[in-house]
């Protein structure tokens, strides 16, 4: 689990966004974690819902700030 936080640090890093490191750090304990709660689960399929599951996250978040009364910016027409 080291080696792989190490390496999402790293590439992070390498792509010159540290700041994202830890988060994505986060991410791969995560999908870890979870990985070894359920040996059964393949990785491919356990890294694809850790996927659905950020779109659905994502979804959610979108549509409460269109539906959230005033987030939406009104253009004025100056011309």
């Amino acid at each position: 689990m080291a080696a792989a936080i190490f390496a999402t640090v790293a590439i992070c890093a390498a792509i010159n966004v540290p700041s994202h490191g830890r988060l994505a750090a986060i991410t791969v304990i995560v999908v870890i974690v979870t990985g070894s709660l359920d040996p059964a689960l393949s990785p491919g399929l356990n890294a694809l819902l850790r996927f659905l599951e950020s779109c659905i996250g994502t979804g959610v978040a979108l549509l409460a700030v269109w539906l959230w009364p005033g987030s939406r910016h009104q253009p004025r027409g100056d011309a």
